[in-house]
């Protein structure tokens, strides 16, 4: 999924032209929404491992892959882009507000397998009382991203194929990080939980 929405951004840049907000915001909304696609079947693959560790469970990739709602996980990814991309257009604010209170969705969906609904208020109600932590770690763990990122930029020759081939090296260094992240902030999150119900 990354190297297709790597060639997929690429190919937007080389052939439409900025200048034709249409037909280059349909392109990069659909590059978007495969690139969060992918990053949100990251986040549901990395808790079904994360979660196999922490209970000592050996785990093949069929066992993981089979264990995930899919269709639960398709929808809610549908719902949160829709609501994202609603708030980014809406203005910026609302955008990142809702990422970050969108954030625990996929590895809930996995860990607790409630409906998409149900998911989406219990996420919002975990990182209410944690929004600024969770905020700035996102941001902590983009920002490091954006610098990797640069910095392997600054290094890729200007061939397109070798462009795509760094670029797409790069998300595949990023993406597993911030699913990482993610999934280790919403277990914090559900443990932080546990002594506020006593």
């Amino acid at each position: 999924m990354t190297i297709l929405a790597v060639v997929a951004e690429l190919a937007i840049e080389a052939d439409l032209d900025p200048e034709s907000s249409i037909e280059y915001g349909i392109g990069v909304l659909v590059a978007t929404a495969w690139a969060q696609a992918g990053h949100h079947v990251l986040l549901a693959l990395t808790e079904r491992i994360e979660d196999a560790e922490r209970h000592g469970v050996s785990l093949t990739l069929g066992r993981v892959v089979r264990s995930i709602p899919w269709r639960r996980v398709l929808i809610a990814d549908v719902v949160v882009l829709a609501l994202t991309l609603a708030g980014y257009v809406a203005f910026v604010v609302p955008g990142l507000v809702l990422t970050v209170l969108l954030t625990p969705v996929f590895p809930l969906l996995a860990i607790e397998g409630r409906c998409v609904r149900a998911t989406l208020r219990r996420s919002i109600g975990l990182v209410r009382g944690s929004f600024w932590r969770l905020a700035t770690l996102l941001a902590l763990t983009w920002g490091l991203g954006q610098l990797f990122a640069l910095a392997v930029g600054a290094l890729a020759p200007d061939d397109s194929v070798l462009d795509v081939l760094f670029h797409a090296g790069t998300q595949f260094v990023i993406a597993p990080l911030s699913a990482a992240v993610a999934v280790a902030a919403t277990f914090e999150l559900l443990e932080y939980e546990i002594p506020k119900l006593r």
